[in-house]
């Protein structure tokens, strides 16, 4: 399997070359980091990564290649879901079905498992979800 770490951060680089995507946030590619991240302060709208499973799916049990499974949260304090739904949308239409190589990693056709539509977060937020998956190799 492919270190976490890499594939979080392949992820990452393709999302920040979208341009609609990264046209809708505040701060650009900067608004869009890793799910856990702990930053002091960031602006709203913005989208969170996260890598949730990779698994073997070569039956010899190389490191290759790999089914990762990982989705896009975005976040939005609107007091409409209208923000979270659109970004997600430039999301799904920016990944759909594309294959693509980033830090050293190939993406072979991303799958769109679930667009969710926003829910409420908390009092002042909406988060909607992306659930993608790829078949991925070391290049």
């Amino acid at each position: 399997m492919i270190d976490n770490d890499l594939v979080q951060t392949a992820i990452l680089l393709q999302s920040q070359s979208i341009a609609p995507l990264v046209s809708s946030l505040p701060s650009g590619t900067a608004s869009i980091k890793e799910f856990n991240w702990k930053g002091v302060s960031f602006q709203y709208p913005c989208v969170r990564i996260a890598v949730e499973s990779q698994i073997d799916v070569a039956e010899t049990n190389v490191s290759c290649p790999s089914q990762v499974d990982f989705s896009f949260y975005v976040f939005s304090e609107k007091q409409s879901s209208k923000e979270a739904n659109s970004i997600a949308g430039k999301v799904v239409a920016g990944l759909r079905g594309l294959s693509f190589s980033q830090n050293s990693i190939k993406f072979v056709k991303v799958r769109i498992l679930e667009n969710i539509p926003a829910i409420s977060e908390d009092e002042l937020t909406w988060r909607s979800q992306v659930r993608c998956q790829s078949i991925i190799h070391a290049t």
